[in-house]
């Protein structure tokens, strides 16, 4: 791992326990979860590629980014939710770069994902670490599928708490 991705994920991990959604020691994960994690990133690759291609621009706006980062923690949230209801795992790319993400899960679980400030918060920090950052010599779509990768991870153990929290009330 190189140095710039792990200066990311120190960001990333510092940004989510600042603003109280992890606690900085145990992260819960679905192990059976990194093969859809996976693919979808080959996928989001693909389609930035070509988005950047109709778009003719190789930078994404603030926007596209925070698009990215509601994107990834909608995906990761109907994922756990996926799995623990035996569904197959199928990922509706609509709303990448426009915020226009539909979502797919149960009431609660859908009313934790539109009233989280989680995205909002991850994509601000990487945004924040960019600016700062923007004098070094990175590669700003790899630095961007670290913070996300993070996000997905992240996503995953906030859906986790939720379905925790749902279960013993």
């Amino acid at each position: 791992m190189d140095e710039k991705a792990l200066k990311i994920g120190r960001m990333m991990i510092n940004c989510a326990v600042e603003h109280g959604y992890f606690d900085g020691v145990n992260l819960d994960l679905i192990e059976e979860l990194a093969e859809v994690e996976k693919g979808m990133f080959i996928e989001l690759f693909r389609r930035l590629d070509k988005y950047q291609k109709e778009t003719g621009r190789n930078e994404l706006t603030s926007d596209e980014i925070s698009s990215m980062f509601s994107f990834v923690f909608a995906r990761s949230v109907e994922a756990v939710v996926n799995f623990y209801n035996g569904n197959a795992q199928e990922i509706d790319y609509m709303g990448i770069f426009d915020g226009k993400i539909p979502f797919y899960s149960d009431d609660r679980l859908t009313g934790f994902v539109k009233k989280s400030l989680f995205p909002r918060d991850m994509a601000e920090g990487f945004l924040n670490f960019m600016d700062e950052e923007k004098d070094s010599n990175s590669e700003p779509v790899l630095a961007l599928f670290e913070a996300l990768k993070w996000t997905w991870r992240f996503s995953q153990h906030l859906a986790l708490q939720q379905i925790e929290e749902h279960c013993s009330n």
